[in-house]
């Protein structure tokens, strides 16, 4: 065989092996972004991107939507919280009696749960 690599024809054992392990930082959004804004609006531009690669509902406008936005931050919402609890059982959490919502964010039960008002104060991420 001439150039290339002849290891590729030989047998598994005999190939080179690397013993490198993939650097798959979780939480590599908090290394390029100085903000929180910031971070959901760059997921936000990613779903869009993706969207309009599929071409479902493509969107051409030059700013991000509420939509977009709305998703974009429970998608970075329930990151930061998977990067920091084990879900429902933590133990940290067990005093704010934690559940997950509609959309799979953990939130807290609270004295204030019995109070009248919206949802999100309620039961606070």
């Amino acid at each position: 065989m001439v150039g290339g690599t002849p290891w590729l024809s030989e047998n598994p054992v005999q190939c080179p092996s690397s013993k490198q392990v993939p650097d798959e930082e979780f939480n590599w959004h908090c290394k390029y972004f100085s903000s929180y804004l910031k971070v959901v609006r760059m997921i936000a531009w990613i779903f869009r991107f993706f969207k309009n690669a599929k071409r479902i509902d493509v969107c051409n406008t030059s700013e991000i939507t509420f939509s977009e936005f709305d998703h974009a931050e429970k998608i970075v919402i329930k990151l930061i919280q998977m990067e920091n609890f084990e879900g429902v059982t933590d133990e940290k959490l067990r005093p704010l009696k934690p559940f997950l919502d509609q959309f799979g964010i953990l939130r807290a039960r609270t004295k204030l749960s019995f109070r009248e008002d919206t949802d999100n104060f309620k039961f606070p991420i």
